[in-house]
């Protein structure tokens, strides 16, 4: 303000994804989802963006089945994911144009999984409800696999 800099508070540094240089950071990740759901017209309460191994490795974003129909939309919203993700930076970009990287891909999550991950998680570190904070992003797979594949909808 004036001459001294203003700063605003995005993530912690725990929050970075990065399987292939593309340092996704949890603001971005939101800020991209944010977008993605006002073009597609869509409301999602909760979320989670996840790097995944494959060939060539992707992210995943994890969604309660009930929150995203299927077919077509649930297509147009991972793209547009995508598609804000490239714009907003530009090491996700390149490795996503180079094919390092693969295309996001929606994960459906039977419902009452999230309120079962933050009472877990609300469990474990302790700590009010009021208090706990949906993590956005998840760069640790183990984390991911260990408290989310039972909830997978395959």
């Amino acid at each position: 303000v004036g001459t001294t800099p203003l700063l605003r508070f995005l993530h912690k540094g725990a929050h970075i994804s990065n399987l292939t240089g593309e340092k996704i950071s949890e603001s971005q990740v939101v800020e991209a989802v944010r977008l993605a759901l006002e073009s597609v017209q869509l409301r999602v309460s909760t979320f989670t963006l996840t790097p995944a191994w494959g060939e060539p490795p992707y992210h995943q974003i994890f969604i309660e089945a009930g929150e995203l129909p299927a077919g077509q939309l649930a297509d147009r919203l991972v793209i547009s994911i995508d598609d804000q993700l490239r714009a907003g930076n530009c090491e996700y970009d390149e490795k996503r144009a180079t094919n390092r990287l693969g295309p996001i891909r929606v994960a459906r999550l039977k419902p009452g999984t999230w309120v079962r991950f933050a009472t877990q998680r609300q469990s474990k570190f302790g700590g009010s409800l009021e208090q706990y904070k949906h993590p956005c992003l998840i760069p640790d797979m183990e984390v991911v696999a260990r408290t989310l594949g039972d909830s997978l909808i395959l």
